[in-house]
């Protein structure tokens, strides 16, 4: 089963968080990638992600590990999140295909609107497809 919340979602909203308050700021530019999987701790993700960004650190371990225990529920909060969305994005996706199948068949230049699943749902919630047959012009 495909984990649904990963720590590093949280690792890099708390690495923001520390960044907008030790700079006052966060700057579009800042790109990490994925340095998350090559980390065991977050104060290795930190210190990986400063020397990345070019960023002189001046934060200790402990200062590192408070950020961790002020922000510990936010990290519940996220998880909750995205179990939820996991839960819930079958049914949007459902009501957003069907919204388009009556939008085509109100046009009335159709005659037959079908839902056809190109792939498993596993590799992508968007894996069906909308067909419409046009009406033939007199």
């Amino acid at each position: 089963m495909k984990q649904v919340f990963d720590v590093s979602l949280f690792w890099r909203a708390l690495l923001q968080k520390i960044l907008f308050d030790v700079h006052g700021y966060w700057r579009k530019d800042w790109i990490l990638g994925k340095i998350a999987s090559r980390c065991s701790s977050f104060r290795e993700y930190v210190r990986k992600a400063f020397h990345k960004l070019h960023i002189e650190s001046q934060l200790t371990d402990a200062q590192i590990d408070d950020y961790v225990h002020q922000h510990a529920h936010v990290e519940n909060k996220m998880a909750m999140f995205f179990q939820l969305r996991t839960a819930l994005s079958p049914a949007i996706e459902s009501v957003i295909l069907l919204d388009r199948c009556l939008y085509l068949l109100e046009q009335n230049a159709t005659t037959m609107v079908v839902i056809k699943k190109l792939f498993h749902p596993s590799k992508s919630p968007r894996c069906y497809a909308i067909i419409a047959k046009k009406k033939e012009a007199r």
